[in-house]
């Protein structure tokens, strides 16, 4: 099964097998989506390509500082974007498909990967997270992190960077590596199925690489 489906100003486009009882949310494109489905992990899961969020309100836990000088401030709506997703766009496009769901997985990149690492404190709707590259150097994230359990603890979290990526002038993100690993560190304590791994590269650097490993550790298995 392949198409779209339209709730308010979000699109999600789903490449979902006949047989799936495990599907995969991630914010991201219709063109990434096809990338990575034409990549085989796992006949039984479905990619659902979630867009049209407003990146930085969407995605930030809370109201932070922007990180670029051209770019503009984090507000802090991922809380608000989350209840969407959970309470409307999810249950309803998985009734559209006549899904029955064994796992729910949400993956992100970037910013994206915070905002799954997020939703995990906040609900205990998805089984497995991936935060490939996520911007853990997000202001308070890790101590918000470390203070507190995820609800319903999932199955599995799967933790990339690039290796370069914290060779940055910008004293945030140049964070970043040590706050991932300390993410893990902490995930593990609690007996959470954790990995965190280092791949070539800057921030951009094969990112449909980075985000077929996750899927791969999450559900090639």
């Amino acid at each position: 099964m392949e198409g779209y489906f339209v709730y308010s100003n979000i699109n999600v486009y789903y490449i979902v097998p006949e047989n799936a009882d495990c599907v995969c949310y991630f914010h991201g494109t219709k063109e990434m989506a096809g990338k990575l489905a034409a990549k085989p992990f796992s006949s039984r899961v479905g990619l659902l390509a979630v867009s049209g969020e407003d990146w930085n309100r969407d995605l930030s836990p809370w109201a932070a500082p922007a990180v670029f000088r051209k770019g503009g401030d984090f507000s802090g709506g991922a809380g608000r974007h989350l209840s969407f997703l959970c309470e409307n766009v999810i249950p309803l496009t998985e009734e559209k498909l006549g899904l029955h769901v064994v796992r729910r997985g949400l993956m992100g990149y970037s910013l994206a990967g915070l905002f799954a690492l997020y939703a995990m404190y906040q609900t205990d709707f998805f089984t497995d997270i991936a935060s490939v590259s996520g911007s853990l150097w997000y202001d308070g994230f890790i101590e918000y992190m470390v203070e507190r359990e995820p609800l319903g603890k999932p199955h599995k979290v799967y933790l990339s960077l690039g290796l370069k990526e914290k060779n940055t002038k910008n004293v945030r993100m140049a964070e970043v590596e040590s706050r991932t690993e300390k993410a893990m560190d902490y995930l593990c304590s609690i007996g959470i199925d954790c990995v965190f791994e280092k791949n070539p590269g800057n921030h951009f650097f094969q990112e449909e690489e980075r985000m077929q490993k996750a899927l791969l550790w999450l559900y090639g298995k």
